[in-house]
């Protein structure tokens, strides 16, 4: 594997535990996803020696936190280059879908006219979300992006 390859989680997990976000539980609430899927991106990042955990003790509450080791700090700007790579496809796909809404005069989107598949992956779909919390994004974005979703789905049938 390419030691300098990052998924787009990966990435997300690497900015956000860079910016102050150290719990995987509040990683997990910025990604919107399942804690479980957080998780298993901080086993792949501390595995690689990206990431680093800490538990401190109080009484008999255990704190984790997580943050970057000196291996993750230098690759930083390769996940920020991820993240603001997909944050541009999601623009492009913002704008189809503004285009999309003007060609029909405001009634929905049309499949030819829009198509966020085409556009944007899987993954890079999820970490949509924290591109929205990190600024890379405005959050206007995920609701026209979520109203296109529930609007495509209405329509079939």
């Amino acid at each position: 594997m390419d030691e300098q390859r990052l998924s787009p989680l990966e990435a997300a997990v690497l900015v956000l535990i860079a910016r102050g976000v150290s719990k995987p539980e509040a990683i997990a609430d910025v990604l919107r996803v399942a804690p479980e899927e957080v998780e298993r991106v901080i086993e792949e990042l501390k595995a690689r020696g990206l990431v680093e955990e800490t538990e401190k003790r109080i009484l008999f509450l255990r704190r984790r936190t997580l943050r970057l080791t000196k291996k993750g700090f230098d690759i930083l700007p390769k996940a920020l280059e991820v993240l603001k790579s997909i944050a541009e496809k999601a623009r492009q796909a913002h704008e189809a879908l503004r285009a999309g809404r003007e060609a029909t005069g405001g009634q929905g989107v049309v499949y030819p006219y829009y198509d966020l598949g085409g556009l944007l992956l899987a993954e890079e779909l999820l970490v949509l979300p924290a591109l929205v919390a990190l600024g890379l994004l405005p959050a206007t974005l995920l609701t026209d992006l979520g109203s296109v979703h529930h609007d495509n789905h209405s329509h079939e049938g």
